[in-house]
């Protein structure tokens, strides 16, 4: 359906592109940040946690 709607030459530079480019920020993002954001966020939450345990709760479910 994508490919006939976007049949003009705009189709296998733009979509192909597309995809890994939302691919690689997605993977970029969530692998750096998720090594780095760990620690800290641990942290975070046992701070916060004591603070407003119930809140804590509700993100992590």
């Amino acid at each position: 359906a994508k490919k006939k709607v976007y049949s003009y030459e705009k189709v296998p530079e733009e979509e192909s592109p597309t995809e890994d480019s939302e691919s690689d920020s997605m993977g970029d993002a969530i692998t750096e940040p998720s090594d780095d954001d760990q620690d800290p966020r641990e942290e975070f939450l046992v701070e916060y946690q004591e603070e407003t345990p119930l809140e804590i709760q509700d993100i992590q479910l």
